[in-house]
């Protein structure tokens, strides 16, 4: 089910929804469901038009090894290097 960008038609109106939870003064997504679908049709709430995004890529982080491959050392040899054992 997709969601529909709404906001209260009035300040304060602590409107909730039951899935979704709290709706700010400033708006919020709540589901397209019967229930939001009321709340339009009673003039609780309004749709709120969603400015498209910019035609540029999405910024990519930078992609980490969740399994690192383990250094093959002597777990003795490191034990002294961690003592100042050379």
């Amino acid at each position: 089910m997709a969601d529909i960008a709404v906001k209260p038609a009035r300040k304060g109106m602590n409107l909730s929804h039951p899935v979704a939870g709290l709706l700010p003064d400033e708006g919020g997504l709540w589901p397209e469901d019967q229930f939001t679908f009321r709340r339009l049709r009673d003039r609780d709430i309004e749709r709120v038009k969603v400015e498209a995004a910019e035609d540029k890529p999405a910024e990519v982080a930078e992609e980490v090894d969740p399994y690192p491959a383990a250094e093959e050392a002597d777990p003795l040899e490191l034990g002294s290097k961690r003592k100042g054992k050379a």
